[in-house]
């Protein structure tokens, strides 16, 4: 019996080992993934040296928001895997006040641009996505951002 006792603890010991991630491990896992989901949807997207992966769709004006700027957006956001847990239409908020995907990624338009954000765990949420969304913990999650002006 003992050795069933040690055997037991043994095996829930390395379970648990195999089911924590780390953090360099997710975002590989979420690296590859969008990899994937690009490759399966036909898509083409760049990477930045963060992680972000964007396509953009219209570059809009020349000028472009700075992490300082507010800006005013519609967006639609989705898990890798499509389920839609947000949208808005003309929402107004600081670029220093989002996650860091969001930050970066509307950096790259100007005033009447879109873009395609795919952003790993690491620059979303991370593993503590808001309490009943349909975000997982560590998950990938995709915004299509369309940027209607800024300040």
């Amino acid at each position: 019996m003992k050795k069933l006792t040690i055997l037991l603890f043994v095996g829930f010991l390395f379970a648990g080992c195999e089911q924590d991630e780390t953090q360099a491990e997710t975002f590989d896992r979420n690296i590859m993934e969008i990899e994937q989901y690009l490759v399966d949807n036909s898509l083409e997207a760049e990477m930045t040296e963060t992680g972000l992966f964007y396509t953009i769709i219209e570059p809009g004006g020349e000028d472009k928001p700075n992490i300082s700027s507010t800006v005013n957006v519609d967006y639609v956001g989705r898990t890798l895997g499509g389920t839609l847990f947000d949208a808005n239409e003309d929402i107004s908020f600081p670029l220093n006040q989002v996650i860091i995907g969001w930050g970066e990624g509307l950096q790259l338009i100007g005033e009447g641009g879109e873009v395609d954000l795919y952003i790993p765990a690491r620059l979303g949420y991370g593993q503590n996505p808001p309490a009943g969304s349909a975000i997982e913990a560590g998950g990938v999650i995709t915004f299509n951002v369309k940027l209607n002006s800024f300040n």
